[in-house]
């Protein structure tokens, strides 16, 4: 069905007018050539020349013909864009037909007798009025046909009339004429009118049906799910993504009484609905139809009539499962471990908290252990990762077995797992007991021997634990962590594999620990630090070389040992800002060292620690180092431990690798303390092998000692690497180690490690 516009209205209704015009023609032509036949012998029966009036007839049934024609050549086109044009066509045709009939009442009535003269007055005024209906359409065609007519008629008869009844008659034809172009002009209107009102009706008809339909389309390609349904909550619509989401043919759904679904909880929103209020439900959802169960979002809202009267209602309804999913997914990633599916540290802090206010509501006691895995490291660097991922896995499942379902395990990272124990009861001492008694049932648990595959049939792992216990909220769940990990630590130095409670003591060593960490920053703010050069010789005692040590001397106290500070350092990161300095001062000695003639060929080593080392920028921190002070790179030395090069062999390579090529050296410090693999150590760019003192101190009287040095020695001389011994303090070590081929050493025998100041007498 056609849609209009109001432009397109005013064309159609002008069309139909012309179409109107033209379909009214034929009854018209027919009354046209009989009244022409009628007239033309009538008046040649009273007084016309035969031969004219056939002469007119021959006309009027020419121009007849004609517009016949035109009409089948209209009704064959019918085209609105064209609908002007014939319109003007007929226009000129019915001027052609009422020229023809003017003349004819010329013709017949000039100078005719009475009875002709009337006779022809009566067909040509009847011929007007009969062209009323025909014409109407289209007002210049009527007013064209009746004044071409009813002019000359009403001229002829006045100007001939020579009574009185030949002016009434005359008269009459004037009356008559403007009777009939009125009657037109309204005949007109309401066609007009009629025909408009038409057009608009249609009009609006197709865009309803244009409207409904778009409705439908939007209904059933909605994204969501919608349903119709009156005030019984009886379904009387919905759309195919419904019949989806709820996994049921469509037909089950039209004409569903929705009183008798399983799943109650939806009721509520469709009754307010139907009261004329707006519903929503949003959750778990199970359909009597299919059995699925899924999450929905849906909202209700009222259906009414135009008198305001309540028609049902329409529930939108959205299938949320897959969202609902990524958001639980979220959360899982968020606050759970994604190897051992334990709940992370944010978590753990959570129920931490959740912990101490329960324990503040009751006053019972509870308690915060940590376990670590002891020598879970060396599994990673002998068995390989894959295996150290299987033993956490495992572990967490034999803690979650030994615990109640109220407690909550934890892995916050690493080897290293979280246990909150509640509801210990109010007695300190029994409660004491029972989280000892708990951590023992969970340390024999994870003693026993574990299947990890690969090449050993069996792994078998201890483990440390520390605990603390708590009561309420007098401590923060970031102190409570504190207190178990120092207990932690004691239970390591101890020996690992036991339980440690913390202590007063142990509070003591934290506070200590917190005010040392203060002063460690304030004293790298203050530039409190300073290096010690301890000298590095060849075996004819020439000096070669030189190891940076760095040492701090606060104010208000004598000098801090390395070993009081650099493990503090390292765990609260004050690591990566002193490495930088000690990397940025060795660097500008080299440089002022290349000014005197006898140090400018000395090599400096530096110790580099494994979280400095394995920086992103750690290379940029070392090539801007020698940059900005202009040294030598090829006389500075890295010295790295083995717990650097074995974190990430395949990275520490290509970094080693890439220093190499800056000229950078590289040592690898305390040689045989820890568990380097052959195969790691001949792939490293290195230049140099440095033998921890631990072997060296006791030689050449222990057996055991000398045989590793040699050992070593023997090794390093066949992978072309140079040794020197750190720790020679009397000449008889030195004489073993050159005997067995070591040709550099560090120790007091040669020179303690001394602040620059002091250089000039190493250098007597």
């Amino acid at each position: 069905m056609p849609s209009y516009l109001p432009a397109d209205i005013e064309a159609e209704a002008q069309h139909q007018k012309t179409t109107l015009l033209y379909r009214n023609a034929g009854v018209a032509q027919l009354v046209n050539v009989v009244n022409a036949s009628l007239l033309a012998y009538v008046v040649t029966t009273l007084h016309a020349p035969a031969g004219v009036a056939f002469a007119w007839w021959c006309l009027i049934f020419a121009i007849t013909a004609g517009r016949h024609l035109l009409v089948r050549r209209f009704l064959a086109d019918r085209l609105a864009a064209t609908a002007r044009a014939w319109r003007h066509r007929y226009i000129g045709t019915t001027a052609l037909a009422a020229t023809a009939w003017a003349a004819g009442s010329i013709l017949f009535m000039w100078d005719a007798p009475d009875e002709a003269r009337l006779f022809t007055g009566l067909v040509l005024s009847g011929m007007v009025a009969g062209a009323v209906p025909v014409l109407a359409p289209v007002p210049a065609a009527f007013r064209v046909y009746a004044l071409t007519i009813g002019l000359p008629l009403s001229a002829v008869i006045l100007l001939q009339a020579s009574s009185p009844l030949h002016w009434a008659f005359g008269a009459m034809s004037i009356v008559f004429l403007a009777a009939v172009l009125v009657s037109a002009r309204r005949l007109h209107e309401s066609l007009d009118v009629a025909i408009r009102l038409g057009l608009e009706k249609t009009a609006a008809k197709a865009t309803l049906q244009a409207s409904e339909e778009r409705y439908r389309l939007i209904l059933q390609h909605s994204p969501t799910g919608i349903v119709h349904f009156d005030n019984d909550l009886v379904i009387t619509y919905c759309n195919d993504r419904l019949a989806h989401i709820l996994q049921a043919p469509m037909e089950r759904l039209v004409g569903l009484d929705m009183k008798t679904l399983n799943d109650q909880r939806v009721l509520p929103a469709l009754h307010a609905a139907i009261a004329g209020h707006g519903g929503a439900y949003k959750g778990e959802y199970v359909s009597t139809l299919s059995g699925a169960q899924i999450w929905i979002a849906m909202s209700c809202t009222p259906l009414q009539d135009a008198d305001g009267q309540s028609e049902g209602g329409i529930a939108i309804v959205e299938d949320i499962t897959g969202h609902r999913r990524s958001e639980e997914e979220i959360h899982h990633l968020a606050y759970y471990d994604p190897l051992t599916q334990l709940p992370n540290r944010r978590l753990l802090m959570d129920r931490l908290g959740h912990a101490l206010t329960a324990s503040n509501r009751s006053r019972e006691f509870g308690a915060l252990m940590i376990l670590d895995l002891d020598h879970f490291k060396s599994l990673n660097e002998t068995q390989g990762h894959d295996a150290g991922d299987r033993l956490l896995v495992e572990a967490a499942k034999r803690l979650t077995g030994s615990l109640r379902h109220a407690d909550t395990v934890s892995r916050p990272g690493g080897d290293e797992y979280v246990v909150v124990l509640e509801g210990l009861g109010q007695s300190e001492r029994q409660a004491a007991a029972q989280a000892e008694a708990m951590a023992e049932n969970i340390r024999f648990a994870l003693n026993l021997p574990y299947a990890l595959g690969g090449s050993e049939a069996e792994h078998f792992s201890t483990t440390s634990i520390g605990l603390t216990l708590f009561r309420g909220q007098d401590d923060s769940p970031e102190i409570l962590l504190k207190q178990a990990e120092v207990a932690l630590y004691q239970a390591k130095d101890a020996g690992r594999n036991i339980v440690r409670f913390f202590s007063p003591a142990m509070q003591s060593a934290i506070e200590s620990r917190t005010a040392l960490e203060r002063a460690l920053r304030r004293g790298l703010e203050k530039d409190e630090f300073c290096l010690y050069y301890q000298p590095q010789v060849d075996q004819e005692g020439r000096l070669i070389g030189a190891e940076a040590l760095i040492r701090w001397l606060p104010p208000d106290q004598g000098l801090v040992a390395p070993a009081q500070f650099i493990p503090l350092a390292e765990e609260s990161g004050l690591i990566l800002p002193i490495g930088q300095w000690v990397l940025d001062t060795a660097c500008a000695q080299l440089k002022a060292w290349e000014r005197d003639p006898r140090t400018r060929d000395l090599q400096l080593s530096v110790n580099v620690s494994a979280r400095q080392f394995h920086q992103p920028d750690f290379i940029e921190q070392v090539r801007h180092g020698l940059l900005a002070s202009g040294a030598d790179p090829t006389r500075l030395k890295l010295e790295l431990t083995e717990s650097v090069v074995l974190d990430n062999i395949e990275t520490v390579i290509s970094r080693m690798k890439e220093l190499d090529r800056l000229g950078v050296g590289f040592s690898l410090d305390d040689f045989g303390t820890g568990y380097s693999s052959l195969s790691y150590l001949k792939r490293l760019p290195l230049d140099q092998i440095k033998i921890d003192q631990s072997f060296v101190r006791d030689i050449p009287g222990d057996p055991n000692d000398a045989a590793i040095v040699r050992a070593i020695l023997a090794m390093s001389q066949s992978l072309g690497l140079q040794v020197i011994a750190e720790g020679v303090e009397t000449q008889s070590q030195r004489d073993f180690l050159f005997e067995n081929g070591c040709n550099a050493y560090q120790g007091y025998l040669f020179g303690k490690p001394v602040p620059i100041e002091e250089w000039a007498d190493v250098l007597r």
